[in-house]
């Protein structure tokens, strides 16, 4: 350990469990990007046909 870190180093089992997590959960993130934005879109074009006439 370089003892000028001011921060410890995690263990590797540690930065496995990070990295595999984020892995895993990327794709539910992605989709649900994708799915919230284009809800988003939709509700705004409907607001601006009710709204404006």
């Amino acid at each position: 350990m370089n003892p000028r870190r001011l921060r410890p180093e995690l263990p590797g089992t540690v930065k496995r469990i990070i990295v595999s997590a984020l892995f895993f959960t990327a794709p539910f993130f992605y989709f649900a990007y994708l799915t919230g934005g284009d809800t988003l879109k939709r509700h705004v074009r409907n607001y601006r046909l009710t709204h404006g006439g």
